[in-house]
């Protein structure tokens, strides 16, 4: 007889069924948790590499920004050279060209002095907008380094955060967590089987018993007739 009278022998294969459905859906489940957290440690290593990149480029800024900026000062100091020698060759002329024309030295002198004064205010203006462009600059510089510091901080964090999910880790913890369910799974179909089976004996226990009374009570009906 291939099960037994209490149903334990079909109901214990449902139960290796069910167990072994249960396992498969775990190994399932496991196998995701495994590719989600290997998929998020790819991904946060690309962010990681992109601000990487980002912070190369911004100090790369950083750094020609500062080379233009020494440009520019240096362009305004030969510029600002240039004018003085300019202004010092044209009050040359000047004081020989008043000397032969017998100019008095006092008004000479004030002459002179007056030249001089607006050769140093041009001298000052060329420098302050050497300055000024060289701060500018040097202003695009020091966003470059925030950029370039920022990036930096971000990918580290992200790189931290991408060495701390662990793949193999999550679907040994999936497993685990799970771990149980086979079991429980094998148990409830068992139980059920053979509360199913006991339901059955019993039902066909009640028609033996009603066929048996049906037949004592039909020859004892005829033999009255």
């Amino acid at each position: 007889m291939a099960e037994s009278s209490d149903g334990t022998g079909g109901s214990g294969g449902e139960g290796y069924y069910a167990a072994a459905s249960s396992t498969f859906s775990i190994l399932q489940q496991a196998a995701a948790t495994f590719y989600a957290a290997r998929a998020m440690q790819y991904e946060l290593r690309t962010r990681a590499s992109a601000y990487r990149h980002q912070a190369a480029m911004a100090r790369i800024d950083a750094r020609s920004a500062e080379i233009q900026a020494v440009d520019i000062l240096r362009a305004g100091a030969l510029e600002k050279a240039a004018f003085s020698l300019q202004a010092a060759q044209a009050r040359a002329v000047e004081r020989a060209r008043t000397g032969s024309s017998g100019i008095a030295g006092g008004s000479a002198a004030e002459v002179e002095a007056s030249q001089r004064f607006v050769d140093e205010l041009g001298a000052n203006a060329i420098t302050g907008r050497a300055l000024r462009a060289a701060s500018s600059v040097r202003l695009q510089r020091a966003q470059a380094l925030g950029v370039a510091l920022l990036s930096e901080a971000n990918a580290t964090s992200l790189r931290q955060f991408a060495r701390v999910q662990d793949p193999w880790g999550s679907a040994i913890v999936s497993l685990l967590g799970n771990a149980h369910k086979p079991v429980a799974a094998y148990e409830s179909r068992t139980t059920q089987g053979r509360t199913e089976s006991r339901r059955s004996d019993t039902s066909e226990r009640r028609s033996d018993t009603g066929e048996q009374s049906g037949s004592s009570t039909g020859p004892s009906t005829g033999g009255e007739a």
